[in-house]
């Protein structure tokens, strides 16, 4: 399962990537295509970062949520409107939220906005808390610092990117199905043409050992093997996590369950124990128990107002003559316990 050091390997990877881009791009004053293979590995791991430990929830159509419903949220609480938004919303051709993240970042990159739009989503910490766990490289302030830095550094790149595409939905455009034009696939078309004209060995043309077609058709598999490798790797990556918060999930619900259950065995033995004190302290009071009948007459009548005693009314029994009387008509009279207002007027004449 995803942990920590994968997390922490991602993390390095795009810097790599990040840097790869800036020698082999912004050095050489050159455009990032959808050509480019750096390109398919950064949409990967920003991708991988932006789904790790993310909270599973639902539309009320019951359409899972995804980093794209974050982005929204975050943007309109620090903004009226983002223009990427504005711009992914009225692409139709897109269904799914991870469709329209991907559509909204590759805006981002082509207009030099992704490390700020990224920035403005995670200054608030309770819709961190809300959207992500705790494992999130997003909520570990080390971690955040590090991924934005290295965004930063992306807006001295020029992107030139197909925006409005509409297969976004099933998976990252791959490079090898796009055109090369500007970027450094021109360069090495170029060079081979010129190499083949110059007697160098080129498209089709011999090589130095003598086989023919080991020139650009030959190179080309390369990068396309290592992009569909890369693509395997994070999306195996990505799986693993969505695994893992699954599972986590679960584990959480089961926790709750059982503590749910605990309190309810809490609550019905602190009952018991309140009943078992009420009749302690009856017995101790000389108190009869409440007859379970529910009817009120069963109870009795208070020797000296006659009324009738109620389910819960307290009766005390008489120290002099045993009668049974209501609270009303009896005095406490100290350690003695409690006794009746006729007995009480009797031997305490002077009190009355």
């Amino acid at each position: 399962m995803a942990g920590d050091g994968e997390l922490n390997r991602v993390i390095r990877d795009l810097q790599k990537t990040i840097g790869e881009l800036n020698r082999g791009y912004r050095e050489q004053n050159l455009p990032v295509t959808d050509g480019s293979r750096e390109l398919h590995s950064l949409c990967a791991q920003l991708e991988f970062l932006l789904q790790f430990d993310l909270k599973e929830k639902k539309s009320f159509f019951g359409q899972r949520k995804d980093y794209w419903d974050f982005l929204c949220q975050g943007l309109a609480r620090r903004r009226q409107e983002h223009e990427g938004v504005r711009f992914v919303t009225s692409l139709d051709k897109l269904k799914t939220p991870v469709g329209r993240g991907r559509a909204f970042l590759r805006y981002c990159l082509v207009h030099r906005q992704l490390a700020e739009s990224l920035q403005l989503c995670l200054l608030d910490p309770e819709s961190l808390s809300e959207w992500y766990y705790a494992r999130s490289p997003f909520l570990s302030p080390q971690r955040r610092a590090e991924i934005l830095g290295s965004l930063y550094e992306l807006d001295g790149v020029t992107f030139q990117l197909a925006l409005r595409r509409a297969d976004l939905d099933t998976a990252w455009p791959m490079f090898s199905d796009c055109g090369r034009r500007g970027s450094r696939g021109d360069g090495e078309l170029a060079g081979f043409g010129k190499g083949r004209r110059d007697g160098h060995p080129g498209t089709g043309g011999p090589s130095p050992h003598g086989h023919p077609g080991t020139g650009l058709r030959g190179a080309v598999p390369a990068p396309r093997a290592r992009a569909r490798q890369d693509g395997e790797r994070w999306a195996a990556a990505l799986q693993r996590a969505q695994r893992e918060a699954l599972e986590r999930e679960a584990t959480r619900g089961a926790e709750q369950a059982r503590q749910q259950e605990l309190i309810r065995d809490m609550k019905g033995r602190l009952l018991e124990l309140l009943r078992e004190k009420d009749a302690l302290w009856q017995k101790t009071e000389g108190i009869d128990a409440p007859a379970p009948s529910p009817a009120p007459r069963d109870a009795g009548l208070c020797a000296r107002c006659h009324k009738d005693f109620r389910l819960l009314s307290r009766r005390y029994c008489c120290r002099l003559c045993q009668g049974k009387v209501c609270h009303a008509c009896s005095v406490d009279v100290g350690k003695q316990g409690r006794c009746c207002l006729l007995c009480y007027q009797q031997r305490h004449p002077a009190a009355m």
